[in-house]
């Protein structure tokens, strides 16, 4: 359902001030993590404070790294979260605070803090006011957590809502129009389901990837609406017979 959640820098990202600091702390870190926990937290507090000029990836991911060592090693839950916090404090309104409120809402999930975790999915535009692309992150992870949370409901209401305030990204992405699909789908709301699939049909780009994503979504929309699984497996058969 969700996407695989990328901390490394992008390839083309410009090299800032940090970058060779950052490498060099990194592999330190990376050991001493294994060894003293404390220890690599503390170093990696004090490098945050003497790298003013850390480019916010490297940074957010850091932010991830300590939190990691709290909640796990360290077993301090309430320190991982502040540390979440202090993260997002500092790169609000950047685009790579949202792996912070991911790994924020994933440690709230597993200490039993539903209501919070959600909480944290529905209050990210006040980290980066109308960013769709940070939204579009975002979206599949909260549509997970709401299935975990057997709220299969509000997860369609999610991405109906993401797709109708940003109706770019339906011509930009077929991944959240997919998404939106198959959860109706396995509603059994088929007309719905056609619907946006006839929409993304009609303004995908045009290219053969794009098409191809389409005429399959809309396919598959199609065929549930007005076949039963026994006429699609005699057509299948049909097709397959040679003779």
């Amino acid at each position: 359902l969700c996407p695989i959640l990328w901390l490394a820098v992008p390839a083309q990202a410009a090299p800032d001030s940090g970058t060779t600091a950052y490498d060099t702390f990194s592999k330190r870190f990376k050991e001493q993590e294994k060894t003293d926990p404390a220890a690599a937290l503390a170093a990696a507090r004090s490098f945050l404070q003497q790298t003013p000029g850390l480019h916010p990836s490297r940074g957010a991911a850091l932010y991830v790294d300590m939190a990691a060592l709290q909640s796990g090693p360290l077993k301090d839950t309430a320190g991982a979260l502040a540390t979440y916090d202090e993260g997002l404090a500092k790169y609000a309104n950047s685009y790579y605070c949202r792996v912070l409120l991911v790994k924020k809402a994933q440690l709230l999930m597993g200490l039993g803090r539903g209501d919070e975790a959600e909480a944290v999915y529905k209050d990210w535009p006040k980290w980066v006011a109308g960013d769709s692309m940070m939204g579009g992150f975002l979206a599949p992870y909260y549509v997970q957590l709401l299935h975990q949370r057997g709220k299969d409901g509000p997860a369609q209401e999610a991405l109906r809502g993401y797709l109708q305030a940003h109706p770019s990204e339906v011509e930009r992405d077929a991944s959240f129009t997919q998404l939106l699909v198959n959860e109706l789908l396995a509603a059994g709301k088929t007309d719905e389901a056609l619907g946006w699939a006839k929409q993304y049909f009609m303004v995908c780009p045009y290219r053969e990837g794009d098409i191809n994503k389409a005429s399959q979504l809309l396919m598959r929309a199609w065929t549930a609406k007005y076949l039963s699984t026994a006429k699609v497996q005699e057509l299948a058969a049909a097709q397959a017979d040679p003779t």
